[in-house]
């Protein structure tokens, strides 16, 4: 089932929809690690609340040469990616709110990941799906799910630098 949702989670304890919207710029990325044991996320991980985001492409700073140079991270085959993701639904006084979150994982010794972020810091990429596991991470129990949770091969990814993170608009689409 394909369901647009907002981009960042919205966890069910959250009482208003003021404060849905603070929380959900701060909760885009779930730590795999962690995900059973954060109040933001384990409800809808328990729950079995798992989705897979389509993305063609994802961002990161290469920080390598002291200033940030954005960087596309896509697949060599130029195939949309599948990343785990867990999805919430909210509803308070009317409003409702579907939401999800990206799941991550570590990349320190990712051979292409591990470049990107701040020097010094714990490096994380995304928990991209092989194409031949989705229905069984959608279908699985909550303590086999962590076993999805691997670093996708380096040589199936492409990294480019970029002139913008931001997707370039036609002008006649500017003008409407």
């Amino acid at each position: 089932e394909l369901v647009a949702g907002q981009f960042g989670l919205v966890p069910r304890w959250v009482k208003s929809a003021s404060d849905a919207k603070l929380r959900a710029t701060k909760l885009v990325n779930a730590r795999a690690e962690t995900v059973t044991t954060s109040n933001n996320f384990r409800e809808a991980w328990l729950a079995g609340q798992r989705c897979i985001v389509p993305l063609n492409a994802f961002f990161e700073d290469d920080l390598r040469s002291g200033k940030p140079v954005p960087t596309r991270i896509a697949r060599v085959d130029g195939k949309a990616m599948g990343v785990a993701g867990l999805w919430e639904h909210w509803e308070k006084n009317g409003e409702t709110i579907t939401s999800f979150t990206l799941l991550t994982i570590n990349a320190n010794s990712h051979a292409l990941m591990h470049r990107y972020g701040h020097p010094g810091v714990e490096k994380r990429m995304l928990a991209v799906l092989s194409e031949g596991t989705y229905d069984a991470w959608l279908s699985a129990r909550p303590e086999k799910a962590r076993e999805f949770m691997r670093a996708y091969p380096a040589n199936w990814l492409l990294a480019n630098p970029v002139e913008t993170k931001k997707p370039k608009v036609p002008a006649a689409l500017k003008r409407l």
